[in-house]
């Protein structure tokens, strides 16, 4: 893929991502790009054999041509035929859809929040920037991962949660519940002071062809909170190495010239840099030992763990499905690109049953007063539990 195109695009990089049987063939003119995408995607994602993607994606970075497609995007916007608001990336409270229409071979789509575009001839997507525009990046690794999440959820009995995980003693534990619930403290805080492996921070695929089931990370970019740094100074310590992300609703203030750099007060940053702030090792995956669902419990000291009974489990579970899905629904415009067809997605049916039959699930009940312990002491506590038969 490195060779130049008849098209006169000449990649600088390139690279084959797979994970289980997806893979996807990517190449671009920036090397940046190419650091960027492996940093987002490594460990979910290992390497393949080029060429062997089912999907062909270039990342072309053009002042010009990124300039052409954006007046033939507000063209087409101003006099018609109108675009088709088409679902492309799945996000966990809404799905992103972009402008579609057809152009001379193949289709055309835009994003109508940045300006982002793509042509699909094919199997082919090319995801044309502007020089430098870190935009390009976010959805040249969104499209990716929607593309290959969409192929290994058709591909077998997997269930999606809106979820954190860590791994201890080589098993996984998965952290859900709604929303401000505590997950990505109760993250940390395992990471820091109970040995934790990150998994993934606000994503998780289990699946249930394995036994235990296993819980694997999607990559996910971490929105901090205040609370959370707060909590846990060691987040704020920024180095080269572990940056944040740049802010697509614009740059923070950096004070007067020569002053050290604030970080804004919620941070951006990959699960690499997460795990490097915290010093904490990362995987792809590990066999489930429990699911937990964090509670603020402000009237309380320390912690509680209370086992749920299956049905209970089950029902607090549907509520965590990643974007609420629960199957049947049309995939994605680049999931249907990868997958080769635009069946609906398999339902979960009973594998929510499956799962609580297998695995233990717990409302955790976290006091004020929590993080002034380690985590090995609750951790030592679910270690000791049986698992069902």
């Amino acid at each position: 893929m490195t060779a130049a195109c008849d098209d006169g695009f000449d990649p600088s990089w390139s690279a084959t991502y797979a994970t289980g049987t997806a893979g996807v063939d990517v190449c671009g003119n920036d090397p940046a790009d190419g650091a960027w995408l492996d940093e987002f995607l490594t460990p979910w994602c290992g390497r393949a054999a080029s060429g062997t993607g089912a999907l062909q994606v270039r990342m072309i970075r053009s002042n010009r041509r990124a300039r052409e497609l954006t007046d033939e995007w507000t063209e087409r916007r101003q006099h018609g035929p109108q675009p088709e608001p088409t679902p492309c990336i799945r996000l966990e409270t809404r799905t992103l859809a972009f402008d579609r229409w057809a152009g001379t071979a193949g289709w055309r789509l835009a994003d109508p929040l940045t300006g982002c575009q793509f042509v699909v001839t094919g199997r082919r997507v090319d995801v044309i920037a502007p020089e430098g525009a870190h935009a390009g990046q976010l959805f040249l690794a969104g499209m990716i991962r929607e593309a290959l999440t969409g192929a290994v959820a058709a591909a077998g009995r997997v269930l999606d949660l809106h979820a954190a995980a860590f791994a201890v003693g080589g098993q996984a534990i998965v952290l859900t519940g709604r929303k401000r619930a505590g997950k990505t403290s109760l993250l940390c805080h395992a990471l820091l002071s109970g040995g934790g492996a990150l998994i993934a921070n606000d994503r998780v695929f289990v699946h249930l062809d394995a036994a235990p089931p296993v819980a694997c990370g999607i990559p996910t970019v971490a929105a901090l909170r205040q609370g959370t740094l707060d909590t846990f100074p060691r987040l704020r310590e920024a180095s080269a190495t572990f940056a944040p992300l740049p802010r697509l609703d614009g740059p923070a203030d950096t004070g007067p010239p020569g002053s050290p750099s604030p970080e804004p007060a919620g941070l951006l940053l990959t699960l690499a840099r997460l795990a490097g702030r915290l010093g904490a090792p990362q995987i792809a995956r590990a066999p489930l030992r429990a699911i937990l669902l964090p509670e603020i419990a402000e009237d309380q000291d320390g912690w509680v763990l209370e086992r749920l009974p299956e049905a209970a489990a089950a029902t607090q579970l549907a509520g965590c499905l990643h974007g609420g899905r629960v199957g049947g629904e049309a995939p994605t415009f680049f999931t249907a690109l990868m997958r080769g067809d635009a069946s609906p997605l398999p339902p979960v049916g009973d594998q929510l049953g499956r799962l609580v039959s297998q695995v233990p699930v717990y409302r955790f009940r976290l006091g004020p007063d929590v993080y002034r312990q380690p985590a090995t002491c609750w951790l030592h506590a679910l270690a000791t539990v049986e698992m069902p038969a």
